[in-house]
């Protein structure tokens, strides 16, 4: 009410007297508006001891003074907190509730009712870790009533298995026979690997695929071997993309003499071999020619297969060696495997971790000895010795690819019809400084196995990068046929191919189409003063040599090099003739000298007496310098040459230099020759008979210079028909015998 009444009357009535209780009413206040109606009001407010009022308002009004209180009073008591009316809890309904704060309130009857049907936090832990089935669950209430409780490597061959099995051929019978009868089967060897030999696992798995079978390699993996993989007649190895790589060598010393013909012998540490590993051995002044299959090892006493067929005393190094890490050679009565397959993947020589077999030259990465053998998409890399080994008839190797071998990317001994197909060759032959008796190359032909006949032997479509020669090697017979055709040559320090051979030599060689640059010497030649054999019937036809030069040496006899692109940015000869090469065909080449500086840069140089040879049609230009090349030399002391005819060529000297050189008994007609302040045409001197006659002919000349120089003493020369600008000179003592006649010349 006190606040009622604050806010109804303090801005409404001025309170000046006490007001009369008994009028203060309930109800509503009636409103004066005319002057009658306030006298009224004064006049009532009088009689009650009142004090007159000036209302305007509509709301209740308490008249009486005695329960009346001034604003001020009525403003002071509503401030006030301290519960002036000392209201208790149990007038506003909580005379339960007690005075405890939240964090000290006690738990209440009802939750530790509620609490005391819980359960004791540790013994649930306790309980949902309990892992020794606390409830007791069999393996029928979780539906394996049937589950026999056997460990998954002695659970017994299921009906449903071996009714599946029973529908299968077994390896070791019938598979068997059923290759045995010309039916390819496939096996898959998906045994992981990991061990430090996977070499035994993997060919007792080969063995029991039996012949003529695909073994499928699980893909992605290693296999490491410390014995060859050795293969069956007509099988396939499929490496899927797989790596099979040689061990790391593993030697020791023998502690007894190894013996020629016995087999066994003590080392100072066995525990590196073992039976089906290979044995070989060497000293500082010899090595075993070959290798030796261990049949046991017995503490430190190993036994071999076979009687060994040198002798090296006690102390000699004992190396475990890997011929061929595929290999169709089998080592076991020495047969060989034919029609095997070797393909789609990695063979790695290990040859960092495997020196001495680089040294003894046991370690190739495949070997292929019997007949059809197959090699393809391969990388063989990092082989001690070589690659491929091809002993046999009908190879075909393909799309391989041969990196960082210590020898021949591939070497085919002595037999027919082999393929080299679409191979590169990468730093091959890294060996060659400790081989000196190899003519190595990335491709080497030999004939090791004693062959009486080579057929067709084809290297085509190939990349050699980076090797000692690109094609080499010894071919000791008369009638071979080797096609060298497309490939692509870079960096070949002794030359795209060189064939230099012993006592026979290839016959039918054609080097066709092939790019040559940045290489050494392209070689025929043979070794021996003595040989009676000749590189016959050699073409070497269309070829691109650019800083890359050709030399045709001892025993060369009919060979033509035409259509070929030479391009000299060094000082170095394009065309070498020497040792008595005879019957060449030197025609319709382009050959450009661009080196300035450096000597023996001449286009072709002849440092023996010709016979039946012709340099005809040849377009060849010279640079500025160096001093003394020529275009065409024929070097003197070699003399007389023998129907030899220099005719057709097209000589542009562009330095003060010789174009021509001849010997005694060579014809040079119908030359086109132009010269910048040297020699066109110059004839040696001395004395000879015969048919020493140099004939000098219907030749044209131009350009400032001489056109014919004959050297004092030079006989019977025929200087006829030519056209000249300049006269020709004489050295003092030019003989009389040299006639010059009929000559067109402009002084």
């Amino acid at each position: 009410m006190l606040k009622k009444f604050s806010l109804l009357f303090a801005a409404a009535l001025t309170l000046s007297v006490p007001l009369h209780a008994q009028n203060a009413g309930t109800g509503p206040v009636t409103k004066y508006t005319s002057g009658s109606q306030k006298g009224q009001l004064t006049e009532s407010l009088t009689a009650g001891n009142g004090t007159t009022i000036q209302a305007s308002g509509t709301g209740k009004v308490i008249a009486s003074e005695g329960t009346a209180t001034t604003s001020a009073d009525a403003q002071t008591h509503i401030a006030r907190t301290d519960n002036p009316h000392s209201v208790t809890k149990a007038q506003i309904g909580l005379g339960n509730v007690d005075n405890t704060s939240d964090v000290n309130k006690p738990v209440s009857t009802a939750t530790q009712t509620a609490l005391n049907a819980k359960a004791d936090s540790s013994a649930l832990t306790a309980h949902t870790s309990n892992t020794s089935n606390p409830h007791s669950v069999t393996k029928s209430q979780v539906g394996l009533g049937n589950v026999d409780n056997t460990s998954d490597a002695n659970k017994p061959i299921s009906t449903a298995t071996q009714t599946a099995l029973d529908a299968k051929q077994p390896l070791d019978t019938d598979l068997t026979t059923v290759a045995a009868n010309g039916y390819p089967t496939t096996a898959f060897y998906y045994s992981a690997t990991g061990t430090s030999d996977d070499g035994p696992a993997l060919n007792a798995f080969i063995t029991a695929a039996g012949a003529n079978a695909t073994i499928v390699l699980r893909a992605g993996q290693t296999y490491t071997t410390k014995q060859p993989i050795e293969l069956k007649d007509g099988q396939t190895l499929d490496l899927n993309g797989s790596t099979i790589k040689r061990a790391d060598q593993y030697s020791t010393t023998a502690t007894s003499n190894v013996t020629s013909g016995t087999n066994s012998f003590t080392v100072t540490d066995a525990s590196g071999f073992a039976a089906g590993q290979f044995v070989s051995f060497g000293n500082s002044s010899s090595y075993a020619l070959v290798s030796y299959k261990i049949s046991s090892v017995v503490g430190n006493t190993i036994t071999c297969t076979s009687n060994f067929s040198q002798t090296f005393s006690s102390g000699v190094a004992v190396t475990r060696v890997i011929v061929g890490i595929v290999t169709s050679y089998t080592f076991t009565g020495s047969t060989h495997a034919n029609d095997v397959h070797v393909r789609n993947g990695t063979i790695d020589g290990n040859r960092a971790n495997n020196t001495t077999l680089a040294s003894w030259y046991h370690g190739q990465d495949v070997v292929l000895w019997g007949a059809r053998g197959k090699a393809t998409d391969l990388l063989v890399q990092n082989s001690p010795s070589e690659g491929i080994f091809g002993g046999n008839a009908d190879l075909r190797i393909t799309r391989c690819r041969f990196s960082n071998t210590g020898g021949n990317g591939i070497h085919v001994s002595a037999w027919q019809h082999t393929i080299v197909d679409a191979c590169r060759f990468e730093n091959t032959n890294q060996l060659s400084a400790t081989w000196p008796t190899h003519n190595d190359g990335a491709v080497t032909l030999s004939d090791m196995s004693g062959a009486t006949n080579y057929g067709r032997i084809t290297i085509k479509n190939s990349w050699f990068d980076g090797t000692r020669c690109g094609i080499g090697g010894v071919l000791a017979t008369t009638s071979s046929y080797v096609d060298v055709f497309d490939n692509w040559f870079f960096a070949c320090t002794n030359g795209p191919m060189f064939m230099v051979t012993s006592d026979g030599s290839p016959s039918k060689v054609i080097f066709s189409r092939n790019h040559c640059y940045g290489s050494g010497t392209f070689t025929l030649n043979l070794t021996s003063g003595g040989a009676t054999g000749k590189i016959t019937e050699t073409i070497i036809d269309s070829n691109i040599f650019v800083d890359t030069g050709m030399s045709l040496g001892r025993g060369v006899a009919g060979v033509a090099v035409t259509n070929n692109d030479f391009l000299q940015s060094t000082a170095r000869t394009s065309i070498y003739i020497n040792n008595g090469a005879t019957k060449l065909d030197i025609s319709r080449n382009r050959i450009k000298h661009t080196a300035t500086t450096g000597s023996n840069s001449n286009a072709i140089f002849a440092e023996t007496a010709l016979t039946a040879t012709t340099v005809n049609d040849n377009k060849i230009e010279m640079a500025t310098g160096p001093s003394g090349v020529n275009a065409i030399l024929v070097s003197s002391g070699y003399s007389p040459h023998t129907d030899t005819e220099f005719s057709g060529n097209r000589i542009t000297m562009l330095g003060a230099d010789q174009a021509i050189t001849l010997g005694r008994g060579i014809v040079c007609t119908r030359n086109r020759i132009r010269i910048a302040g040297g020699r066109a045409i110059t004839c040696e001197g001395g004395t000879g008979t015969g048919n020493a006659t140099q004939v000098i002919t219907e030749n044209t000349v131009w350009g400032t210079g001489t056109p014919v120089h004959i050297y004092g003493g030079s006989y019977r020369i025929l200087v006829k028909r030519n056209h000249f600008v300049g006269s020709v000179s004489n050295s003092s003592g030019a003989e009389a015998t040299v006639v010059v006649s009929d000559n067109d010349t402009v002084i």
